[in-house]
């Protein structure tokens, strides 16, 4: 037999036996609701008039109502006919999970990568000054080491060979950013600059990188050459 919870309308089959003699108390499993669900062949009162198949029965729960004595509720639970549409709650949770746990990857990626916001948007810089979390400058935690100046000449044109090491002093990875070098005159003015490469960008704490580069031009001016790093 079907059985139709008159709270929620979700359907159950059950075997008839299971509700047979003066009806029998059962339990929605879906909503909790409670009612007395009378036998599949209950007699109707020829002298009563139930009027529509709902009011008749309605009519027949209310009598096995008084009729049934108390007892602990069948509680419905199997073969549940799902012609209802079911509550979409649990559908409607699942895409507000996925937009919770995308807005947490990103804070944490703004966080975790704000040395790379910076790099890509240096106006970031202030703001996370501004809530507590400064920025690193380019290549800090990072030193020069071993640094030499070599001069030559090539057909009249003044070579500088330069060669050094770069070592991570700091206690975490660090981004080895171009380096800049600055040849100074007489006057210690800048007279020339040029930007090269490490041969590693990434260095573990007391890692060691190099850097080498010939500068054509430079050699018959320039009394030093000092080295930075680009955005520093």
């Amino acid at each position: 037999m079907i059985l139709t919870c008159p709270a929620c309308s979700v359907r159950y089959t059950i075997a008839d036996s299971a509700v047979s003699g003066r009806g029998r108390k059962v339990r929605c499993s879906r909503c909790g609701h409670k009612w007395v669900e009378p036998p599949a062949d209950a007699p109707f009162d020829s002298e009563t008039d139930y009027g529509s198949d709902e009011a008749t029965l309605q009519a027949l729960r209310e009598e096995m109502e008084k009729q049934v004595p108390p007892a602990d509720p069948f509680e419905m639970s199997e073969d549940v006919i799902e012609d209802d549409e079911p509550p979409a709650r649990s559908g409607r949770l699942v895409p507000l999970a996925f937009t919770l746990v995308a807005i947490l990857a990103l804070a944490l990626g703004v966080v975790a990568g704000r040395d790379l916001v910076v790099e890509l948007w240096p106006a970031a810089a202030l703001l996370y000054e501004t809530i507590g979390m400064p920025v690193d400058p380019p290549g800090a935690g990072l030193s020069f080491q071993n640094a030499r100046v070599q001069r030559d000449n090539d057909g009249g044109v003044g070579l500088l060979l330069i060669d050094g090491q770069i070592v991570n002093t700091s206690a975490i990875a660090r981004v080895v950013p171009p380096i800049v070098a600055m040849a100074r005159g007489p006057d210690h003015r800048v007279i020339h600059t040029w930007t090269l490469l490490a041969a590693e960008t990434n260095l573990l704490p007391g890692g060691i990188t190099t850097f080498r580069a010939v500068e054509r031009g430079a050699g018959t001016t320039a009394l030093e050459v000092a080295f930075g790093f680009a955005g520093g």
